[in-house]
């Protein structure tokens, strides 16, 4: 029995920690009696905020239902000895919380009396500062703060979304790494730590014109603590970006423009044996990578094969049927926006450069003269080895590079000119550690 009530006791601190907030709605140390028995307690809410709810038993798996105002109701996530509700957007009203213990679920340790003992701890934040467009947020995140996940501090804002529903969010410091969360009044989350290579924070959200959204300024690292700035821009939608449907069937040739979010987008394309494909992503917004899975297992990817981050993938397919596309960021940089997907066959290509050479653990160089003003794509193909392609300007600088751009492991890239001058290409291995023959091809686009 002493064991037992310490046990109850450290759930109490543990959660107690996890859900230190601005203000406690509901703390209940009960029993729950009867095997089918379910006990419900009213909440009244009063400000719109954030709401966490957790239960605790060390008798029996606790199940959690929020039903509010209007009788809609939401399950919470539970485990094999606690329930959560965390972070739950409501606004001002009359809600109800129950706990119950479904059959199937007890503990070994139940007596045919009842379930047995349970925590159940309700609180919530309600942001009292405003998010506005052209008004920095300057402020300081400090221990006063309210914890997220029982272990970073974070200031809580409110943002009304505005009339294009779209708006990008950055939070920026020099004294700790970054951390931006936004909860919906769905439900749904988002999440960014970098955005764009920096330990700043960004993230696109998008709604309801006029929907209230919260926002969390806080930490990536435990206990951080300093000033920062918190700042919110409208978005506009760029005319020509089309609404995105799970496997939509793309035709070729065509050009296809949509925004990501936080998920990838998958395509389908219908292909013949031996019809050749050529597909480009470009974005403004992030780094662009390209998948394709053909019905015979085949897969070719791509990263910065069409130049500036752009993703570029062009194939020969073997086998007629559909095939699986897949347009996604590089990354987990957080960085999202709009893109574009142009399907086309291939160009008409006049190689201009063909060499054999060997990879023996040390990246090979080659020079090649290029005149201003030209499209050209270099492909590298091994079967000794999966190939990386870098090129770099007739300065040393480097430009972008390729891992799996053509066929199989192959590398392919496609860049045009600027100015005149020797271009470098570098192959290397991508484990760096496998050695033998490659083969370097370099075409120039005919008008």
């Amino acid at each position: 029995m002493k064991m037992r009530l310490a046990m109850v006791l450290f759930f109490i601190v543990v959660v107690g920690v996890a859900l230190n907030a601005n203000e406690q709605l509901l703390w209940s140390n009960a029993t729950l009696g009867d095997r089918t028995q379910e006990s419900s307690y009213d909440l009244v809410v009063p400000a719109t905020g954030l709401l966490s709810i957790e239960a605790v038993s060390l008798s029996f798996s606790p199940r959690l239902l929020l039903i509010g105002p209007d009788g809609a109701s939401f399950q919470g996530e539970y485990n094999p000895r606690s329930a959560t509700i965390s972070a739950f957007v409501v606004e001002p009203g009359q809600y109800t919380v129950s706990i119950s213990a479904p059959l199937g679920f007890l503990s070994e340790n139940d007596s045919a009396e009842g379930h047995g003992q349970y925590l159940l701890m309700a609180d919530m934040v309600a942001p009292a500062a405003t998010l506005q467009e052209g008004q920095p947020q300057n402020r300081q995140l400090t221990a006063e703060a309210p914890l997220i996940q029982a272990k970073t501090y974070v200031n809580w804002y409110r943002y009304v979304l505005p009339e294009s529903g779209r708006a990008l969010l950055q939070l920026q410091s020099r004294e700790f790494d970054t951390a931006l969360t936004v909860y919906y009044a769905d439900g749904t989350q988002d999440f960014n730590d970098d955005y764009n290579d920096s330990t700043d924070s960004g993230l696109r959200v998008q709604g309801e014109p006029g929907s209230q959204i919260f926002v969390g300024a806080t930490s990536f690292a435990s206990g951080s603590t300093g000033a920062y700035s918190l700042t919110a821009e409208e978005l506009a939608v760029p005319v020509g970006v089309g609404t995105y449907q799970p496997n939509m069937l793309l035709e070729k040739p065509g050009e296809y423009s949509f925004e990501l979010g936080n998920t990838e987008h998958t395509f389908q394309v219908q292909l013949e044996a031996g019809e050749r494909l050529e597909v480009l992503m470009e974005s403004d917004d992030f780094d662009s990578y390209l998948e394709l899975s053909g019905p015979d297992g085949n897969d070719w990817s791509d990263d910065d094969g069409g130049g500036n981050l752009n993703a570029l993938l062009a194939m020969t397919a073997q086998t007629g049927g559909v095939y699986e596309l897949t347009a996604r960021r590089f990354g987990l940089s957080g960085a999202l926006g709009f893109y574009t997907l142009t399907l086309a066959e291939p160009p008409l290509l006049e190689s201009i450069f063909r060499s054999t050479e060997t990879f023996s653990g040390e990246p090979v160089s080659v020079g090649m003269d290029f005149e201003a003003g030209s499209t050209f794509t270099v492909e590298v193909g091994s079967t000794d080895f999966d190939t990386i392609l870098t090129l770099y300007d007739p300065k040393g600088a480097y430009i972008f590079e390729d891992d799996d751009g053509g066929e199989g492991t192959n590398s392919r890239l496609r860049f045009s000119t600027s100015h005149s001058g020797t271009y470098t290409v570098e192959v290397k291995s991508y484990g760096g550690s496998e050695e033998g023959e490659f083969d370097i091809e370099v075409f120039q686009h005919q008008d």
